[in-house]
């Protein structure tokens, strides 16, 4: 279950509503997996898809995010859906085949047949207890949290601030539009899949939307993915792809602090103000001790 989780989530990245699968992004995984071959045709992998989607009852009687939309898309697999998705492929290809004895067996020759030589996937808990969650970068996060706070309340209400307080992915990609982290090393497509791999996993996504935008906590640490990315503007401001992530944080939050939506506000000003004082005070004790 975890590695068809990690397959939802980057798949997901790839589908223009981030948080579910479309069709283009699931044949897409279907090719590159090379499960579509002559015992499975890419119409008979659409007859599943189409099968999968399907839900009883009518549109109106359909769990609905804060806007009135389906929280299950009618074209989409969300993550019960993927998981249903993938158990299907396995059995029409190697159970129904005879190749495998059973449809569990039909399952697991699909992910070390197919799936796992292919498709090479990083679990996001990797990135959080490896670089994220440590001492240094907690206290570069504590320094800039004021900033951080402030960038998030100005980008959180730019589109329906009834809404609010979250950053939907087109309030995110034209936040790091606006503010230079947008480059050729740092696409738009990088910076779906830093939003998706930000967003926290919920027990049921049929039971609320608060999995579809990003909250406070989650848009921390897509700034830390964002750093830690090797973007351009970084290596332009003299950081190393090898420096430590604390580094490439501070070098991130200070390009915060001359965000146009937010550099030569009032509360900018004295946000900024007590950081130099808390810098200077850092500088001074690593000297007296």
């Amino acid at each position: 279950y975890k590695y068809i989780r990690l397959l939802y989530i980057y798949f997901s990245a790839q589908s223009k509503v981030v948080t579910s699968v479309s069709w283009n992004s699931f044949t897409d995984m279907c090719h590159r997996c090379k499960i579509v071959d002559q015992d499975c045709s890419l119409t008979e992998v659409d007859n599943m898809f189409v099968a999968v989607n399907q839900t009883e009852g009518t549109s109106s009687e359909q769990p609905k995010d804060q806007d009135g939309k389906n929280l299950n898309p009618d074209r989409d697999l969300c993550r019960y859906e993927m998981v249903e998705m993938v158990a299907r492929l396995a059995i029409h290809k190697y159970y129904k085949t005879g190749i495998a004895e059973t449809p569990a067996e039909a399952v697991t020759m699909l992910f070390e047949i197919n799936i796992e030589p292919n498709v090479t996937l990083d679990d996001p808990n990797d990135f959080r207890l490896g670089e994220l969650w440590t001492e240094g970068v907690d206290k570069v996060y504590k320094a800039y949290l004021p900033l951080l706070k402030q960038m998030f309340d100005v980008i959180a209400g730019e589109v329906d601030i009834s809404r609010k307080p979250s950053i939907s992915l087109s309030e995110w990609i034209s936040f790091l539009q606006k503010g230079g982290y947008i480059s050729e090393s740092f696409t738009d497509r990088n910076a779906k899949q830093v939003y998706r791999l930000s967003l926290m996993s919920v027990m049921d996504e049929l039971k609320g939307d608060q999995h579809l935008e990003m909250k406070f906590v989650e848009f921390l640490e897509a700034l830390g993915r964002v750093a830690a990315s090797n973007n351009s503007f970084l290596l332009e401001s003299g950081i190393n792809e090898d420096d430590d992530l604390t580094l490439k944080l501070e070098k991130t939050f200070s390009k915060v602090a001359s965000h146009p939506s937010i550099e030569g506000k009032k509360e900018t000003s004295a946000i900024l103000q007590k950081l130099k004082k808390k810098v200077k005070t850092v500088a001074l004790l690593k000297k007296l001790f």
